[in-house]
Order: C-alpha cells, then structure tokens, then sequence
C-alpha cells in the first residue's frame, strides 16, 4: 500500500475504514488511505507507488493549484 512507501516519521498517510457505496448501490466497508498534511512533505511517493487501477487514490498537488479542467490556465 501506499502509507508503506511514506518516508515520513511518523508517516504521514493513514488507512481509516469508509462506508462506500458500491456501483450497484450496496455498502461496502473499505480501508480509504488520508494523509496528515502536518506530517506530508509533498513527495509524490504514494501517488505514484498507489497499487489501484486507473487513477490514484491520493492526488498530491501544490497549495492552492487544482487539477479542475473549469480552472486550468491556458497558455
């Protein structure tokens, strides 16, 4: 996981258990990774070591930046 590969100390990623609703609707108890802004250093590691298919579960960006395509500055 993600939090394994935090080179923080303490680590600055933690897994708390979510209720989540699947694609059909049902509940389904999962572990959601949160990170300790406090404790991050804005390393990327978990974003690029995230083991999920597609897009990551952790998106690090700088302060104040945004990934919106409505906000992007075109140049």
């Amino acid at each position: 996981m993600c939090e394994e590969h935090c080179p923080t100390s303490p680590k600055a990623i933690y897994l708390r258990r979510e209720m989540v609703k699947t694609r059909n609707g049902r509940p389904l108890e999962m572990q959601l990774p949160f990170v300790d802004l406090k404790r991050c250093v804005g390393c990327g590691i978990c974003e690029n070591k995230c083991p999920i298919k597609g897009d990551a579960a952790i998106k690090v960006i700088a302060a104040g930046e945004s990934r919106s395509l409505k906000n992007q500055i075109l140049l």
